[in-house]
């Protein structure tokens, strides 16, 4: 680890662009809007089988919060794997909208983009 660590750390350059083949940089990504939240179970294993996250499940909308990688929509987030333990805060009208037009962020965004188009 070192070693690689070493060779790539010789130049700030080659490290800069070693770390952005797998990291945006600081500022562009949605973590860094602080709207993002991720749960763990205390004492660890997997989240979605939890209590808290059934609880979230089922209330996270009145909170303005909405999972931001739901297992059934990877295609369209672009994300592989599905993400449960993941919320984004979007406000509580819209996440109730997003729950009831069963949309993801991604979904949503293009639905308010064609209400404003008047589609």
């Amino acid at each position: 680890y070192w070693s690689v660590f070493r060779r790539i750390s010789d130049s700030p350059f080659r490290l800069v662009s070693v770390c952005l083949k797998t990291t945006l940089p600081a500022g562009k990504n949605e973590w860094s809007t602080g709207l993002l939240i991720r749960f763990a179970n205390p004492g660890g294993g997997d989240f979605s089988n939890s209590n808290a996250y059934k609880w979230l499940s089922d209330h996270s909308v009145d909170y303005g919060f909405v999972i931001r990688y739901p297992e059934n929509k990877t295609e369209v987030t672009g994300i592989e794997t599905a993400q449960p333990q993941i919320f984004r805060f979007v406000g509580v009208e819209n996440a109730k909208k997003m729950r009831a037009l069963a949309f993801c962020v991604e979904e949503y965004a293009d639905y308010i983009q064609e209400q404003k188009a008047g589609y």
